[in-house]
């Protein structure tokens, strides 16, 4: 969605740090160890969520339209967690010239001039000693100087207050840091350090007003290429129906098959006689996982769904229901119990029957009606491949015409 209908957005994606360890825990965000893959892959990523149709060859990039600003993380030489002690926080990066320019600067080189990135962000750790969001020669000399980036350098956040806290770089005080980071060319700090220290680094005379004024227009270079104040028609009008649509989810399916990467293959085994075999079994830690394999910055997609085929399921819903003859015969009646699938499902049923029980009850008298439903079977819908899935969310189980009903909440756990 286009921001809500306001332009301007940024999307502080691709991660494109070079694999070194596969224990770094955002390892699954970046797409390998080789800087010129990286960097192919992240020029193309940037100039997918950039580029205007049409105008992707404008001589002047700081007027160049924006779809959205996409933004090339984490600036330089970041891949770790917490590690025996060693914090992401207070990490030093010591890296030779030789290795940071080949290796760790390089994709962001290709990001920036090849793909026109419109924004990169700068890590928590030290290169070489300094805070890579406090390094001139990284920030200035690098990124705007020699690989001209048009638009603005963003702190990861809390990059700024963990100069103070973690790192303690050079023992400085808040109005120092800030003093020192901004000169250094950071152009805006993602958490409080920067309106909280700005004024008095000000008033302090660490700062001077020209290199506020140097930021803010880094900043709003961007916000006029992404249209924020006149907006971009081609997609103000884009909304929630242009989220998770079918063309799209078979897009993700298909770069997903094709990401699949074959490490070994001895004998061959692969491909598979389909004469031969007829099961196939997936082992391992994360075979059935429907969350650890997503990455740590997935959210859950608009209407999530597994494979009813896929679930061991024995949940089940039991429901009694008392119904009530108040004629004055002996009279029948069926009661029918539907599912009704979560809400912004489209391209299905509005509520399916899941159960019917035909009564007879004496005049003025009632009866107790039981129902017990698979919650897998009950509450799945085909899609339009002619799965039978189980969507996440909230359904709902309706009694008749609507006589009655309540709420079923479909979660899963590892």
């Amino acid at each position: 969605m286009y921001n809500l209908g306001r332009s301007g957005l940024t999307f502080w994606s691709p991660t494109i740090n070079v694999a070194r360890d596969p224990r770094w825990g955002r390892i699954t965000e970046t797409p390998g160890e080789d800087p010129f893959v990286v960097g192919t892959y992240a020029s193309n990523y940037v100039r997918g969520l950039q580029d205007v149709a049409g105008t992707e060859h404008y001589k002047d990039l700081n007027t160049r339209p924006l779809k959205v600003a996409a933004c090339c993380k984490h600036f330089p030489a970041y891949d770790i967690d917490n590690w025996h002690g060693v914090h992401r926080f207070h990490f030093d990066a010591r890296v030779i010239e030789q290795d940071l320019e080949e290796s760790f600067l390089r994709p962001f080189e290709m990001c920036v001039k090849d793909g026109d990135a419109s924004s990169v962000m700068c890590s928590f750790n030290r290169v070489n000693g300094i805070p890579s969001c406090a390094d001139p020669k990284l920030l200035r000399e690098t990124l705007r100087q020699e690989w001209n980036l048009h638009g603005y350098i963003v702190a990861d956040c809390d990059s700024v207050e963990v100069m103070v806290t973690g790192h303690k770089f050079l023992n400085d005080s808040n109005e120092d840091v800030v003093a020192q980071t901004l000169k250094a060319g950071l152009d805006l700090d993602c958490e409080a350090y920067y309106p909280k220290y700005l004024g008095n680094a000000v008033n302090q005379g660490k700062v001077r007003e020209s290199n506020i004024d140097e930021a803010l227009q880094n900043l709003y270079i961007v916000l006029l290429r992404a249209g924020y104040f006149d907006g971009l028609p081609a997609y103000k009008a884009l909304g929630e129906n242009d989220i998770c649509t079918n063309r799209s989810i078979e897009l993700a399916t298909q770069v997903a098959r094709e990401g699949i990467t074959l490490l070994k293959n001895d004998g061959p085994t692969l491909p598979l006689n389909t004469a031969t075999f007829k099961t196939l079994a997936v082992v391992g830690p994360h075979a059935n996982s429907t969350v650890a394999m997503i990455g740590n910055y997935a959210f859950d997609p608009k209407n999530p769904a597994i494979l009813v085929s896929d679930l061991q399921c024995g949940e089940y819903i039991e429901l009694t229901l008392v119904v009530h003859n108040v004629g004055g015969k002996v009279g029948s009646e069926v009661v029918l119990v539907y599912s009704k699938p979560p809400d912004g499902i489209t391209g299905t049923f509005l509520k399916q029957l899941i159960g019917f029980q035909r009564v007879y009850i004496a005049a003025g008298a009632s009866q107790e009606v039981k129902f017990v439903f698979n919650g897998c079977k009950s509450l799945g819908i085909v899609d339009n491949a002619g799965n039978n899935i189980l969507p996440f969310g909230g359904h709902t189980i309706i009694v008749g015409d609507g006589v009655a009903s309540f709420p079923v909440q479909v979660t899963f756990h590892n």
